[in-house]
């Protein structure tokens, strides 16, 4: 008998539509003077109530409210267009679009609800993860990096040479091409250990491959990004 209710308690909590659970929940629970009855009913609506909060927490967890889902997916078409189609001289789309998306953002980090972290987290790698395939435009360091990489390929330091200093020395990869795009070709490298592993290894595996260099360097950061967040959650 006492499984009986044990069971019943729990289905009721999840068959029971939200209008008529609640009010359920809220009504008195009226016990009787028998001993085994007053157990059986006891363990129904303990049960029933378990139930009830186990399955609206469930429900809440992936429940979006229509205004941040559009929110959202206008977030990342945004994003995406800013990666993908926008050059960093194009000073008014960047405008508008970085001050739209921090619009969004703002909105979202005061009217969010705190149980839909886990979408919110899932929609932001969904759009880092299309954004490895984008060159990154609105910065030039990105060749500075490759430069590195290259120097560690071909045994050198990038800490010892400019490469303004090596530029006439014709190491493969260290072309004219590479060294016109450097925004500061006098200058000896400040990137610290980790990023020159970083360097080294995109350029280890495509050696004449700008792009391909880029994009190995930002799975890289991806990699190390989803850690991050494995390991914070």
């Amino acid at each position: 008998k006492n499984a009986f209710f044990y069971t019943a308690g729990i289905l009721t909590g999840l068959l029971l539509p939200s209008r008529y659970r609640n009010r359920y929940i809220n009504r008195k629970l009226y016990l009787y003077f028998d001993t085994p009855h007053v157990i059986c009913r006891f363990c129904y609506h303990c049960n029933f109530i378990m139930a009830a909060l186990i399955k609206n927490k469930l429900k809440n967890l992936w429940t979006f409210r229509f205004t941040e889902w559009i929110l959202l997916l206008f977030w990342g078409v945004i994003i995406i267009c800013i990666a993908f189609f926008t050059e960093r001289y194009e000073h008014q789309r960047l405008f508008i679009g970085l001050g739209l998306s921090f619009g969004i953002y703002f909105y979202l980090s005061i009217n969010a609800l705190e149980n839909n972290l886990r979408a919110y987290l899932v929609v932001a790698v969904l759009i880092r993860f299309i954004l490895i395939f984008s060159f990154p435009k609105l910065s030039d360091d990105i060749y500075r990096f490759i430069w590195d990489g290259r120097c560690w390929v071909n045994g050198i330091h990038p800490f010892q040479y400019t490469p303004a200093q090596l530029l006439p020395k014709s190491i493969p990869g260290l072309d004219q091409e590479l060294f016109q795009k450097l925004n500061s070709p006098n200058y000896y490298s400040i990137y610290p250990l980790i990023c020159q592993i970083a360097f080294y290894l995109s350029s280890f595996a495509s050696p004449n491959n700008i792009f391909l260099n880029a994009l190995l360097i930002k799975v890289f950061l991806f990699a190390c990004e989803l850690i991050t967040l494995s390991m914070s959650l």
